[in-house]
């Protein structure tokens, strides 16, 4: 109808659907009008992350291990390969990366 709604997404939507989502695509995919909504979905968890820092409680844990770890299982840099121990893989020397 060419209005702007008075609500914003965030609230006309709930917040456990919005955080439900995988992420996975698989409804885009099926999607007959070919809606892509998935990237409004992350912009709006990124949004609700950064400017109201709103989120899930059970991503405190991630979080909290992202800023002092960089990364969320809160393993540090030297603790990074550990998993493969076991594995017949071979380690490399040391490389320098840029970002």
């Amino acid at each position: 109808s060419g209005e702007t709604p008075d609500e914003t997404m965030m609230e006309r939507l709930s917040a456990d659907a919005v955080w439900a989502c995988t992420t996975c695509h698989a409804c885009v995919d099926a999607c007959p009008l070919y809606i892509e909504h998935v990237p409004k979905l992350t912009d709006l968890r990124r949004n609700a992350m950064m400017e109201t820092m709103e989120y899930p409680e059970q991503l405190n844990v991630a979080m909290g291990n992202l800023e002092s770890g960089s990364n969320p299982y809160g393993f540090g840099a030297h603790e990074r390969g550990d998993w493969a121990s076991d594995l017949d893989v071979k380690i490399g020397e040391p490389a320098e990366y840029i970002y």
